[in-house]
């Protein structure tokens, strides 16, 4: 849709007004809404609970998650994500890479950290070394 318009002071101008069509939007292949998160900081474990790395939560949604993380660092096909900021801890399994970004699905139900052996271990603060 074009409008053309004038304004009080006699000066002539045109917008057009653009709505997405079904053939450039691509489909969101997504079941649950994400949340866009940024600065949440999280840690990975191997499925033994040994620390990977640090790493931060991009579009977190209750089915998984972008994570970033070093560029040295490649992560396991699954492991354990602990939250830092809600103190869950996730049983993970990566769905694709690309660089220093990974996306993950979550493979059960979010464990409450509270009392769980890994996940107290993870609350600390970790530092991953490049070797």
């Amino acid at each position: 849709m074009s409008v053309d318009e004038d304004t009080p002071n006699g000066q002539h101008f045109t917008y057009v007004v653009v709505l997405p069509s079904a053939q450039t939007t691509p489909a969101e292949r997504r079941a649950t809404a994400r949340l866009r998160t940024r600065l949440r900081s999280a840690k990975v474990a191997d499925r033994q609970g040994r620390f990977v790395t640090e790493c931060l939560m991009h579009d977190l949604s209750p089915n998984g998650s972008r994570l970033r993380h070093p560029a040295h660092v490649t992560l396991p096909a699954s492991f354990q994500l602990y939250d830092d900021q809600s103190g869950t801890l996730y049983q993970a399994t990566v769905l694709w890479r690309r660089g220093q970004e990974t996306g993950v699905r979550f493979d059960r139900g979010a464990t409450t950290a509270r009392g769980h052996a890994t996940a107290s271990g993870l609350r600390r603060r970790f530092y991953a070394i490049p070797g």
